[in-house]
């Protein structure tokens, strides 16, 4: 699959540009699973999940580094407002119109980055289908035990964190766990957390822009 290719949603497939010629979809997924078994797609599946992460972590580290470069203009911009109670001067749009002169580079990386990030996790929930197709054809028990045991961990960690004094949080049984969950397809990349960071500086100004 090159960069030129372009997922359909509808489709569920990706497709080659200009050609219109399918280079992956969900048989794709089917004959990796045929070749190499569930442990040998779930194996690729992890190797996307520490791409994923880098990626993530690379994108971040760049933001910061970005936006930092960025924080006399948000000064110069924020100074120019003020006060809020009044109508912004005339130097407000000379110091915007130069700070957005330097933003698409800073986008056209970012959305290089972005694009690749969401490219993997579309292939991660692909083959997460499949695992779990899988699972519920050949162990459909364990699936099920594996799903409750999903929710009730999720339940658990959402009273943890709405009153920590009185429920601890299960850390014990989820690295126990998450290899069979992931194993079965039951895990949703789209809501894991890859890396944690502190705030990106004024990035919600810096995309708002």
């Amino acid at each position: 699959m090159s960069k030129t290719a372009i997922f359909i949603p509808a489709l569920g497939s990706w497709y080659e540009l200009p050609s219109g010629e399918q280079a992956v979809g969900d048989r794709t997924f089917a004959a990796i699973n045929n070749a190499i078994g569930p442990q040998g797609l779930a194996a690729v599946d992890r190797i996307l999940c520490f791409s994923a992460a880098k990626e993530c972590a690379t994108t971040i580290g760049e933001m910061r580094k970005s936006v930092d470069a960025f924080t006399e203009g948000f000064e110069a911009v924020e100074a120019a407002l003020a006060p809020t109670s009044s109508l912004p001067n005339e130097a407000l749009s000379r110091t915007y119109e130069a700070m957005l002169n330097r933003l698409p580079t800073l986008f056209e990386v970012m959305g290089r980055r972005f694009h690749t990030i969401g490219r993997t996790q579309l292939l991660r929930r692909y083959i997460g289908g499949e695992l779990r197709a899988h699972c519920k054809q050949h162990a459909h028990t364990l699936y099920n035990a594996l799903r409750v045991t999903n929710d009730s961990l999720v339940d658990d960690l959402l009273r943890h964190y709405a009153n920590p004094a009185d429920n601890p949080m299960p850390l014990r049984i989820v690295p126990e766990v998450v290899p069979f969950m992931d194993l079965a397809g039951v895990a949703d990349p789209q809501t894991k957390v890859y890396v944690a960071s502190k705030p990106v500086g004024p990035l919600a100004f810096l995309l708002g822009a």
